[in-house]
């Protein structure tokens, strides 16, 4: 048998398209369908064995309507808005969101402290926060050192400095364009909470659309009943192209 595998490892490229969005390549696209739309998008079970199940048609409603409450606050393409949420569907919805209206998702890990999020939220630059219950602290003491941050969306919990997540989107209409970006355009800016000083990486939506290609190859070669073991490590095996 003739091995190609070298040659075929040598000319492979990526082939992005010039204008993308992450959110219709991984929501909207299959939202729209009537029989897609109602496939699960989304397993998540919390501490207490709770489980939930959200279609891509719920989570796209939800989406959509957060990122017209974005666009609404003034942000725009290019702005950086931090997301400091559990990992859970409203986790998901928000970066969703944020990259529907054409915006950098600037996630915000659970570990950090006060001063560690504050001091990312001013590096950042970012005007808008997306938050639950566990990063409120962490949160308004940043608004109360960088009044540019000047909207906070708070979900699960009330607080004087935040706007209610739910009432945001009981605001908003059902309909939503998303915004159109480039494969150059910005989509993540991930800040690494253990370095001193910390270092920052900008992701571009040509890569974040690389690894989702990706992990779509590779589940589609995993057994059914273990996909939902899959973790990142499994992007990064010896020998992929990358």
């Amino acid at each position: 048998m003739n091995d190609q595998y070298p040659a075929l490892y040598a000319s492979f490229r990526w082939h992005v398209p010039a204008s993308v969005n992450i959110a219709q390549l991984c929501l909207q696209r299959w939202a729209v369908n009537p029989l897609q739309g109602r496939r699960p998008a989304l397993f998540t079970q919390n501490e207490f064995g709770e489980a939930r199940r959200c279609s891509y048609g719920e989570l796209a409603v939800t989406t959509g309507k957060l990122a017209t409450g974005l666009q609404k606050m003034g942000l725009a393409q290019g702005d950086r808005v931090a997301v400091a949420m559990s990992q859970g569907p409203e986790f998901v919805a928000a970066c969703l969101a944020v990259l529907a209206a054409g915006g950098v998702v600037l996630p915000l890990s659970p570990v950090l402290n006060a001063h560690q999020v504050t001091a990312r939220i001013i590096d950042a630059r970012a005007n808008i926060a997306i938050v639950d219950a566990t990063q409120v602290p962490g949160i308004v003491h940043a608004q109360s050192v960088y009044p540019a941050l000047g909207q906070i969306i708070g979900y699960g919990f009330q607080h004087d400095s935040t706007l209610s997540w739910s009432s945001l989107l009981a605001r908003q209409p059902d309909v939503f364009k998303i915004a159109d970006t480039t494969a150059q355009s910005p989509a993540f800016l991930f800040i690494h909470w253990a370095l001193t000083p910390p270092e920052g990486r900008c992701i571009a939506t040509q890569c974040a659309h690389r690894d989702v290609a990706r992990l779509c190859g590779i589940t589609k070669l995993v057994p059914a009943r273990s996909r939902h073991f899959l973790d990142r490590s499994a992007l990064e095996q010896p020998g992929r192209p990358a």
